[in-house]
């Protein structure tokens, strides 16, 4: 999805106008419709709050030990070793 479906999936579920959104948002109807448009790429906060908007309700909230636990339910086994590691890779990167 791109960051402009994105903006308009969140709008029409909240079943506004791009006036009214934007007001809801803090921006512009003229800088709403760019985003839909992809003329303009939507700030993160915006798309971050997108996302939430439509997430689905019974989805948990990604946390640190529901991230552990995932790796270790569906990555477990010799066969996954690269995508453990791969995993590791990215980790050591953010510190």
């Amino acid at each position: 999805m791109k960051p402009g479906d994105l903006v308009r999936a969140a709008r029409r579920l909240l079943a506004m106008t791009q006036e009214e959104f934007a007001v809801s948002v803090g921006s512009r109807q003229s800088l709403i419709s760019k985003y839909e448009r992809g003329q303009v790429d939507p700030p993160g906060a915006l798309i971050i709050h997108c996302m939430t908007l439509l997430r689905p309700i019974d989805t948990q909230p990604v946390t640190e030990d529901s991230l552990v636990q995932l790796i270790r339910d569906r990555l477990s086994g010799a066969e996954h070793a690269a995508a453990r590691k791969a995993i590791a890779a990215v980790i050591d990167g953010i510190r």
